[in-house]
């Protein structure tokens, strides 16, 4: 197995051995409730609107294996997208230069 072949890392790229359970292809979880130990940091819950349930970990590791990036992450949407990526390198007193012609969420999100 060639494991730099895109159709490899497609189907295999990301992934973790052995899977949860021992499972051979990875499960996808749509839904369940996870028990939070008392003491649990915030950035360990799994929680779906945090992006850290097992699946969206899963999903994470095969865009960036896929893109042969050290880290990937899913959005719900455009802009979330656009959001995250402004938050991930703006700072508070940053100036922004923007065209004239922005998606409208994009101006209210700016403005």
């Amino acid at each position: 197995m060639d494991e730099d072949r895109i159709e490899t890392r497609a189907v295999h790229g990301g992934e973790r051995r052995p899977g949860p359970e021992g499972s051979v292809v990875y499960p996808i979880y749509q839904g369940t409730v996870y028990s939070v130990p008392s003491g649990t940091d915030y950035h360990d819950l799994r929680y779906l609107r945090l992006n850290s349930t097992p699946s969206q970990s899963y999903l994470h590791d095969k865009l960036a294996s896929l893109e042969g990036a050290e880290a990937g992450l899913a959005t719900a949407s455009g802009m979330a997208a656009i959001s995250t990526a402004l938050h991930s390198v703006l700072r508070s007193g940053d100036h922004l230069l923007v065209g004239d012609c922005l998606y409208g969420g994009t101006h209210d999100f700016l403005t």
